[in-house]
């Protein structure tokens, strides 16, 4: 892969995306670099929610490649969820009307339950989609299915499980993996 850039050397870093490396330069200095990631990063990196967005590049095949300050530190475990860092910064997420602006100009578009719905029904594999109880639990959810307020409409991360938080050796706790940011209601 061209990276434009002949001193950095990218090495995977094992996930589901396959699109994360750790990036080296001979002076022994690692950034995380990621392929194809959310638009929105220099804006969560403001907040102080994601880590620094050190630069972006289009790459000759079109692909973007991001390069994010590397984090030293530890990935949190189910008994860290409950941190008061946690709620704070899944509050600044969901009431950051400049991040919901920039998804907006992005061309998100919200979604409402229904669409959720819709979207699982036309990616679900064929096992889970032909399965006895998972076909009742959805047409339970469609029939029962909750209103939906624009106005209540926010950012939502997506994945939030615990090995999506990272906690630097200085006490920072980041929300990492962008890959499902949606404009939804906050619990979805």
């Amino acid at each position: 892969m061209d990276l434009g850039d002949n001193e950095l050397t990218l090495t995977p870093i094992p996930g589901k995306s396959g699109k994360a490396y750790m990036g080296s330069y001979p002076d022994g200095k690692r950034i995380f670099v990621k392929m194809n990631t959310s638009p929105i990063l220099p804006g969560l990196a403001r907040e102080q929610i994601a880590p620094q967005l050190l630069w972006s590049r289009r790459l000759a095949d079109g692909r973007d490649m991001c390069a994010q300050e590397w984090l030293t530190g530890k990935i949190l475990t189910p008994y860290d969820m409950n941190r008061k860092q946690i709620v704070n910064i899944l509050t600044r997420l969901h009431r950051s009307r400049p991040l919901m602006t920039q998804l907006s100009r992005l061309g998100y578009a919200m979604e409402t339950p229904v669409d959720l719905l819709q979207s699982w029904q036309e990616t679900a594999p064929d096992a889970l989609r032909k399965n006895h109880f998972i076909s009742e639990v959805m047409a339970d959810l469609r029939q029962t299915i909750p209103g939906f307020r624009e106005d209540y409409a926010t950012i939502v991360h997506g994945d939030v499980r615990h090995s999506n938080w990272i906690e630097t050796d200085s006490g920072l706790i980041y929300l990492v993996d962008w890959d499902s940011v949606r404009f939804d209601r906050p619990h979805v």
